[in-house]
């Protein structure tokens, strides 16, 4: 069995890895072996019993971020859940916390962020929207873990031929979903973050389903294109309905 020292792609035989392009090192020899056993990683400290928190979740966003490859190779795939799972809420709260914060500031310098119709019967004052946004995301972020989780895994299933479970993909979108926090910055922030949460997601899928780059971001690609064409096609036939009603 060949296998990357830098990725940890097995394969029977290689030289280049097919993932990342590195030089293969072979486990079976005691170079190769010493190779693999410097390339393992550890799991991502807020997994790991011997780190307290905070301390474990700063150091898993700031890995997740800023070394992505390192810390995917490291995610024990096959564990449960529940652990990464948490640090999804945290990371989504965290965000709300920073969403609530800016638009209470907008809307105490008379900027208007929230619908201000007066002809609407419960017309919401920003910083009331922003509250209800608040205590909502935990909820809302739990739906959309579900949902992108089983969207990315379906595809995963249709063009990933060496892949794990779903529970794989469950952590790919959690610990993908760190660059949330740039909401810190108001406008550009959640943009920022959400090209950010993307590129992790690619390298995540990369890495839990022993796939290729292309393949990866093929199919992230196709997951957030899937949303957009749905809701196009709704809206033609809302208007084809409306014309032949005119």
């Amino acid at each position: 069995m060949t296998t990357c020292a830098h990725c940890g792609y097995e394969a029977p035989s290689f030289t280049a890895c097919p993932l990342c392009g590195a030089r293969a090192a072979d486990t079976e020899s005691p170079a190769g072996a010493a190779a693999g056993a410097a390339g393992a990683d550890r799991p991502p400290a807020w997994e790991d019993g011997s780190t307290p928190f905070p301390k474990s979740f700063v150091r898993t966003w700031v890995e997740s971020l800023f070394r992505p490859d390192d810390f995917f190779r490291g995610v024990p795939w096959e564990a449960a859940a529940a652990r990464p799972i948490l640090y999804y809420l945290i990371i989504a709260i965290v965000g709300a916390v920073f969403t609530l914060w800016w638009s209470a500031a907008f809307a105490a310098m008379g900027i208007p962020l929230g619908f201000d119709d007066p002809g609407f019967p419960m017309t919401l004052s920003p910083v009331a929207s922003a509250l209800i946004n608040f205590f909502a995301a935990p909820f809302f972020a739990m739906i959309g873990l579900v949902i992108w989780s089983v969207l990315l895994h379906v595809l995963v299933a249709l063009f990933a031929r060496d892949r794990r479970g779903l529970r794989a993909t469950v952590r790919t979108v959690c610990y993908g979903a760190g660059p949330s926090i740039f909401a810190v910055v108001p406008l550009a922030g959640p943009l920022v973050g959400f090209f950010w949460g993307l590129v992790l997601t690619v390298i995540g899928v990369r890495h839990a389903h022993r796939t290729t780059t292309g393949a990866a971001v093929g199919i992230v690609a196709i997951a957030v294109a899937i949303p957009f064409v749905l809701l196009f096609a709704f809206f033609v036939l809302v208007f084809a309905s409306l014309a032949t009603l005119a």
